[in-house]
């Protein structure tokens, strides 16, 4: 999922003004932004998240046109194929290249499935609520909720598991309401990946 971080850094004394611009329509521009994908690994037994921060953050940084092929998760990132290593994106081989644009997805409604039973849907912030859930095998399902939190538009997105006979175990939230923070907080949502 590919998640974008806005923030704008101002003092208190600038914040009256801002508002009050708000009030006319006026719009501040972010100060900083990152870019990351987070990418929620789930198995029978439990759930790995990982986050790669994209270094990049011009328009199109992060990969799309998601494809499952022999069980290998591809994408295309500025341009190039990638291909999904458990742990980063690298760069795939001229043959993967061939076989990614020989796989056609067959689209039914908004998901798209591939051999070997994988699916995909797209899902993300809305400016209405909507939910769904994607059995997963007989092992158990994944439950997809945006809940509108206001009407500025912002929503809570969230991906729970349900497995048989145990409690709904929460994997990736993203609340997308803008709030205010410390300034080492900020510091840390902005600096630079190591």
């Amino acid at each position: 999922m590919s998640v974008h971080r806005r923030g704008v850094e101002m003092r208190y004394i600038e914040y009256p003004w801002v508002m009050f611009k708000e009030l006319l329509n006026g719009v501040r521009l972010q100060d900083d932004q990152r870019t990351s994908v987070a990418v929620v690994h789930l198995t029978t037994s439990g759930a790995k998240d990982q986050v790669v921060e994209m270094l990049d953050e011009n328009p199109g940084n992060t990969p799309d046109l998601y494809k499952v092929i022999d069980d290998h998760i591809y994408a295309n990132w500025k341009g190039y194929l990638y291909k999904w290593t458990g742990n980063k994106f690298e760069k795939a081989t001229e043959q993967e290249q061939r076989r990614y644009d020989e796989v056609k997805q067959i689209t039914s409604d908004d998901v798209e499935r591939y051999p070997g039973g994988w699916s995909q849907r797209e899902f993300g912030e809305s400016s209405t609520d909507y939910h769904f859930s994607v059995e997963v095998g007989r092992n158990f399902s994944l439950d997809i909720t945006n809940k509108l939190l206001d009407e500025g538009g912002h929503s809570l997105v969230s991906v729970d598991v349900q497995r048989s006979g145990q409690a709904s175990q929460s994997v990736w939230h993203l609340d997308g309401r803008p709030r205010r923070v410390s300034s080492r907080e900020y510091r840390n949502a902005f600096e630079s990946p190591k």
